[in-house]
C-alpha cells in the first residue's frame, strides 16, 4: 500500500532528526542552536525534486548526507 502526506513524512524526518543528533553528542550548541542547525542539515542535504516547494517543501530528505554533513562538521 502507498501512503504520502505529512503524516508519513513526519516520522521519517523525525528519525532523521534523532540520527542527526546521536552523531553529534558533543555539538557545542545551546537548544535553539541545535534545532537551527538540524533544520539547515535537512533543507541543504534533501534532494530536489521535480515538484514546488508547496508540493513537496524542498524535497527528500537524504540521511546519509545530513549524517556526513554532521561529522564532516566536528572533524573541521
Amino acid at each position: 500500500q502507498r501512503m504520502s502526506g505529512t503524516s508519513m513524512a513526519c516520522p521519517h524526518v523525525s528519525g532523521i532528526c534523532a540520527l542527526i543528533l546521536e552523531a553529534a553528542p558533543n555539538w557545542n550548541k545551546d537548544y535553539k542552536e541545535r534545532c537551527a542547525a538540524v533544520k539547515f542539515l535537512l533543507k541543504t542535504t534533501a534532494k530536489p525534486l521535480a515538484y514546488t516547494a508547496d508540493e513537496c517543501g524542498v524535497g527528500l530528505v537524504n540521511a546519509k548526507e545530513a549524517i556526513e554533513a554532521v561529522e564532516e562538521d566536528l572533524h573541521a
